[in-house]
């Protein structure tokens, strides 16, 4: 019989994971500080793996215990030598062979003796993620086409089985269902295991910084700190403070050291946001950076100091045509993009759109909850959202308001009376014709 690799694995399965991992010694660490990384994402991949099977147990499948399997052979041999080594293997294998096994028999039903009720059994992923990082993927139920009669767009619970998530640290959502957002991140996941300088570009409100952050959270960086700056909001003298660092008496009211974000990101990933906006002078320090990975702290005379991080950058600009005009170095372009992620705009995410519009109302939270009429749905649907995501929770919140003008209390029941667009409507056969 046939292995259905995508099947949830059975409980008893589970507990077969759980028994070959849960009490294995941790590894050696080593002082290294590059090596010592890796050491720690083969520690990582054993508690992710007990992690998954106590949370989702439903959603664990053969391919991702597979995966794991994998990636921690490549890992084993350099960091647990001999027996011990050896000693891992076989009881990965063998949990394995089992699984297998179990599947191969159809489907077990017995629930594991030490973990409770069983929990509800949710539909198997279409596309299983990958399990080596500490990000929570999740597939939601069916719902009915909000466009056939008598029905309507309704809170979570009532999604399409195909549909998937992936919640980033701090309970933000990327929703992938479109193609170009499946190639997109399946591409950042690729880049991720990688050094490679990453200009993430795309219109604005389009969620570059998301998948910055999940560029950060599948690399073998995760452990690491993830900084954030946006390039637009500081005075180019304090931004080089902020990112280089300054010494005491470097400037007026520098009255101590500070490290600055190179420092502090230490093997993690610095996420510029707005490159575009950086000073030109600013630019030609940061192409030291990019170049020799090594920089130098304002009012800094003790030479040098490393950086060992990972820069992300990110625009809604044309950089080309800035470095046209001499307002962005050609240099610094081409070292800061040696991979192109692009993220498309909302007009292009048809399939997206009903799941975000769920989402945005999820975190509206109303307390007598809502509803979306099909004309109104429609009406979402033909606008182009030039300001992508952040026009559609602008508009939302917006028609929410209307809808419970007389009652904040009451159940939001929103029309197609209630949306209301910046400048009116615009198609999206209009917006593509003009670009």
């Amino acid at each position: 019989m046939p292995i259905d690799r995508t099947a949830p694995i059975s409980r008893e399965a589970i507990t077969l994971v759980q028994a070959a991992v849960k009490d294995f010694p941790p590894p050696l660490y080593k002082e290294d500080g590059r090596k010592n990384r890796f050491i720690m994402k083969v520690n990582q991949q054993f508690k992710e793996l007990v992690a998954l099977t106590l949370r989702v147990p439903d959603l664990v499948t053969w391919s991702e215990l597979c995966g794991i399997r994998l990636s921690l052979e490549r890992t084993i041999p350099k960091h647990y030598p001999g027996e011990r080594g050896a000693q891992l293997r076989a009881a990965i294998a063998e949990c394995q062979r089992r699984v297998e096994e179990l599947l191969a028999g159809g489907q077990s039903s017995t629930p594991a003796q030490d973990e409770g009720p069983a929990a509800p059994q949710p539909p198997a992923l279409t596309q299983p993620p990958a399990t080596s990082t500490p990000l929570r993927v999740t597939a939601a139920g069916g719902a009915a086409d909000p466009h056939t009669a008598n029905s309507r767009v309704r809170p979570p619970g009532l999604l399409e089985s195909t549909a998937q998530t992936i919640i980033l640290p701090g309970g933000r959502e990327i929703i992938f269902d479109c193609p170009a957002m499946v190639e997109l991140v399946k591409l950042t996941e690729r880049v991720a295991q990688t050094d490679y300088s990453v200009l993430i570009t795309g219109e604005t409100g389009t969620g570059k910084d998301l998948i910055a952050q999940l560029l950060h959270q599948r690399s073998d960086r995760a452990r690491e700190p993830f900084k954030v700056v946006n390039c637009a909001a500081i005075h180019g003298n304090l931004l080089e403070s902020e990112l280089f660092g300054h010494r005491r008496g470097a400037f007026t009211g520098a009255v101590r050291d500070n490290p600055g974000l190179l420092a502090e990101v230490g093997e993690g990933t610095l996420f510029l946001d707005e490159i575009g906006e950086m000073d030109p002078r600013l630019q030609a320090k940061l192409l030291r950076v990019l170049q020799a990975h090594k920089y130098r702290p304002v009012g800094g005379n003790n030479g040098e100091l490393d950086f060992n991080g990972r820069i992300v950058s990110a625009t809604n600009q044309d950089l080309t045509l800035a470095m046209k005009e001499g307002r962005f170095r050609p240099d610094l372009f081409y070292r800061l993009n040696e991979i192109n992620l692009e993220t498309p705009p909302l007009r292009q995410r048809g399939a997206d759109l009903r799941r975000l519009i769920t989402k945005i109302f999820r975190d509206i939270n109303p307390p007598g909850g809502w509803e979306l009429s099909p004309s109104a749905a429609q009406l979402l649907h033909e606008h182009s959202f030039p300001g992508n995501i952040r026009e559609l929770e602008t508009v939302l919140k917006r028609a929410f308001l209307k809808a419970t003008l007389s009652d904040p209390k009451k159940r939001a029941e929103i029309t197609r009376e209630h949306i209301e667009f910046f400048g009116g409507l615009q198609s999206k056969s209009a917006a593509t014709r003009t670009q």
